[in-house]
């Protein structure tokens, strides 16, 4: 936890919490890293789990979307998930 030492934020537990995107602009502005590279962080991740609902409730998804049958929606034209901008920016091909 080297970079929780140098730049970091008490969270509400007494922890120390490194800022992610300080982190990925710190290791990223090292000359071996002298390429585009793709980073995203997932707020939102489609349930949130609770005693009384073990299941899951429904929630936004920053993930992915899903149609009313559960399959899987990828938009290029218009990215608003992860997946979206993945497959947008052709990271990964398409299976």
């Amino acid at each position: 936890m080297q970079a929780a030492e140098l730049n970091y934020t008490e969270d509400p537990k007494g922890h120390n919490y490194c800022n992610a995107w300080w982190c990925f602009a710190e290791v990223t502005s090292q000359k071996n890293f002298d390429y585009e590279i793709f980073f995203a962080e997932a707020e939102h991740i489609g349930y949130k789990r609770s005693t009384r609902h073990p299941e899951g409730i429904p929630q936004p998804n920053d993930l992915f979307q899903a149609d009313a049958e559960g399959n899987i929606v990828i938009n290029t034209e218009k990215p608003k998930t992860i997946l979206d901008h993945l497959r947008a920016k052709r990271l990964f091909a398409q299976v």
